[in-house]
């Protein structure tokens, strides 16, 4: 397919995801940890059609699903990457389409590989030291819009049932205006398609704003010929580096 071969095996590494799924892990096993009830809040959130062509969901199909251990143990996964793969020690792995959340007290959160799935990091006070004033989450945009609401309703909930002040959010993104690959704006499926995901990543901004509230969102981007890493610091602080 002229979509696939116009890409190079770096932005193939670039779109590679893990296919775990949905669970809390560590630091939070279940919503009644958080005193929350089983059922996640439905708010409204109406994230448009994302329309992909064919040749996308096939190559998401082919690599963006693939398991991150077969990346690994290709011969030819670059040292870089597997160099930047060790999470910083005591940190809390957050999964593919999962999130974490931590106390002030708590170690620090993690997450990498994020190609054109989403990061979003959320950190907030409170006079409670029991409350978890940390959030990171890792998104992946499925096929449809659902798949994105019901991960970012399932973190939506867990920020609001904390009672926290000053909330700042962060979302870390592919490029979409591919001014960091200027070797692929003239490929049409790639331009249409960053088009497509803009749209979604706008309106997770836009959710995530209406979230924390006044304080403005960081929007973080890289290329689509990496990926990146993400985390929240034992501090509270927030930062990501490209894989």
């Amino acid at each position: 397919m002229r979509f696939i071969k116009s890409f190079s095996t770096a932005v193939v590494g670039a779109l590679l995801a893990t296919s775990a799924f949905g669970e809390l892990s560590n630091v939070i096993r279940s919503k009644d940890e958080l005193g929350l009830s089983a059922r996640v809040d439905k708010r409204v959130t109406s994230i448009g059609p994302n329309p992909r062509s064919k040749k996308f969901q096939d190559f998401i199909t082919t690599y963006c699903n693939k398991p991150v251990e077969d990346d690994c143990d290709e011969p030819t996964a670059k040292k870089r990457d597997l160099d930047v793969r060790a999470m910083p020690a005591g940190y809390n792995e957050v999964k593919m389409d999962s999130f974490l959340a931590a106390k002030a007290s708590d170690p620090g959160l993690y997450t990498w590989g994020i190609g054109t799935c989403v990061g979003i990091a959320v950190t907030g006070r409170s006079n409670s030291n029991n409350a978890r004033v940390k959030f990171l989450a890792h998104i992946g945009l499925g096929l449809n819009a659902k798949h994105v609401n019901d991960r970012f309703d399932e973190l939506s909930a867990a920020v609001r049932g904390q009672g926290l002040t000053q909330l700042q959010g962060w979302i870390l993104t592919v490029d979409t205006s591919l001014k960091s690959d200027p070797q692929y704006r003239n490929d049409p499926d790639l331009k249409q398609e960053a088009d497509n995901l803009k749209k979604t990543y706008d309106d997770l901004q836009h959710y995530l704003q209406n979230l924390v509230g006044a304080w403005p969102v960081v929007h973080w981007t890289h290329p689509f010929s990496r990926t990146a890493e993400m985390q929240v610091n034992p501090d509270g602080s927030v930062t990501y580096n490209l894989m």
